[in-house]
């Protein structure tokens, strides 16, 4: 996910993805750890329904803040502090989508161990695509 879209989602969910001042600047106080354009509308819907779910609760404020996102093992995983069951049941959902869209397109997607080991989720295009080895330069 590049950064223009990782802000977005900042900038449209700020009481669940909160940014804290830092002595050197803005800081956040969730881990973002995604680097999976393909993912973006996963957690974009994600961080609609908590919001949603936690307005309809009657209160203005978010009993619900995501702690991190990140990707690990060619999954989305989401934590968050204060989740009641049903957000619980959104997180499970997300990282079990997450496992079937590609990460870089969004398209379908599956799991592939690429070169080193590094295990992604992707449609068959990505996949070749990032398995071509790579021309050092020098």
């Amino acid at each position: 996910m590049n950064g223009w879209q990782q802000q977005g989602l900042i900038d449209r969910y700020p009481d669940l993805l909160e940014i804290e001042p830092c002595p050197w600047g803005p800081g956040m106080e969730f881990t973002f750890r995604v680097r999976a354009a393909g993912w973006f509308d996963l957690l974009d819907r994600f961080c609609h329904a908590v919001t949603f779910i936690n307005r309809r609760q009657g209160s203005d404020a978010i009993a619900c803040k995501v702690k991190y996102i990140k990707e690990k093992m060619g999954e989305l995983r989401i934590a968050c502090d204060g989740a009641n069951e049903q957000i619980r049941i959104l997180i499970n959902g997300v990282r079990q989508e997450s496992t079937r869209t590609c990460q870089v397109c969004g398209q379908y997607g599956t799991l592939h161990i690429l070169p080193g080991g590094v295990a992604a989720t992707l449609c068959e295009g990505d996949a070749k695509q990032l398995a071509r080895p790579r021309l050092r330069t020098v």
